[in-house]
């Protein structure tokens, strides 16, 4: 799967890296709730799509989040996919979790403006850890 042909075609096509305005132009519902400890995660419903997001993270921890999920409702939601999964069958969900951070490597951090820059050298999150130290499995 060329992931970075993924978000260039999407940049492409809508104009935009923004998660949140690509989930609405692909008509992904994105909901704010209280998650706990769970920064956020990808429900397929009934062919609708959703991406809950914890309430309680700032603006950039939540649009990291959102390109995150967005990689998951794009990449790995499926019927094939759920199958896989659901019965162990060649995809590890560790590699699904790490093309999840390769995209938002190609959709936000490509391009990443300079005030995002600074706020993201003060954040401290095991993700944006996962995102950087991130390689392709074999």
């Amino acid at each position: 799967m060329n992931i970075k042909k993924k978000v260039d075609s999407l940049v492409k096509k809508y104009e935009t890296r923004n998660p949140f305005l690509l989930c609405k132009y692909l008509k992904i519902t994105v909901l704010f709730l209280e998650l706990g400890k769970t920064k956020g995660y990808f429900k397929k419903t009934l062919r609708k799509k959703f991406i809950i997001i914890n309430n309680e993270l700032s603006e950039f921890e939540r649009k990291i989040v959102c390109a995150h999920e967005l990689a998951h409702a794009i990449l790995h939601s499926s019927n094939d996919m759920k199958f896989m999964l659901n019965n162990d069958i060649i995809c590890k969900r560790n590699i699904l979790e790490i093309e999840a951070n390769e995209f938002i490597k190609f959709l936000l951090f490509d391009s990443i403006e300079f005030e995002d820059r600074m706020e993201l050298q003060h954040i401290k999150s095991e993700i944006l850890i996962e995102i950087f130290a991130c390689h392709k499995c074999n």
